[in-house]
């Protein structure tokens, strides 16, 4: 069975904060995949050679604490390029400092960085639909209000979702 990974390296706050939020997405990932959660950077290493390691969720912002998980930040970064996907998601932004979260994703090869945040309407973007092909792009939703950090420097065809204005 595919195994998908809950990366978890915030303090008691975030750990606190994730559980009541998003219980009901960890239960209905869990109905459909293995799941595993990693509270340290130890108890990452091991899991990234599974074969059966699909997906890594980041789902708060303890990777990006300062200068702490460096060393897992390059390791994710080789994950990726070996064609591992990681997604960064659930209270990730909330919890990421801009400095911390720019040398995090630097750390990855990639110019993004922490842009502003504010409620806006997005939309999903024609570009994204010809790569996902017209019956994947149909199973999205077209367009949803939500407030979150807007990433700068990331490319125009990579944006799944973007807001009107762009």
């Amino acid at each position: 069975m595919a195994q998908i990974l809950f990366l978890r390296l915030g303090d008691e706050m975030q750990t606190s904060i994730f559980d009541d939020l998003y219980q009901p997405f960890c239960d209905e990932i869990s109905q459909k995949y293995s799941t595993t959660q990693a509270r340290s950077a130890e108890d990452v290493k091991p899991l990234l050679s599974a074969p059966s390691l699909k997906v890594i969720l980041v789902v708060d912002g303890g990777l990006t604490t300062g200068k702490k998980h460096i060393a897992l930040q390059k390791q994710l970064s080789s994950y990726t390029q070996a064609g591992g996907s990681v997604i960064f998601c659930c209270l990730f932004s909330n919890f990421s400092r801009p400095p911390d979260f720019d040398r995090m994703f630097r750390s990855f090869g990639l110019p993004w960085e922490f842009g502003s945040y504010h409620r806006t309407t997005f939309y999903l973007s024609q570009k994204i639909k010809s790569v996902l092909g017209h019956q994947r792009a149909i199973e999205l939703e077209r367009e949803y209000s939500m407030k979150a950090v807007h990433l700068k420097k990331t490319p125009v065809d990579s944006r799944v979702y973007v807001p009107l204005e762009q």
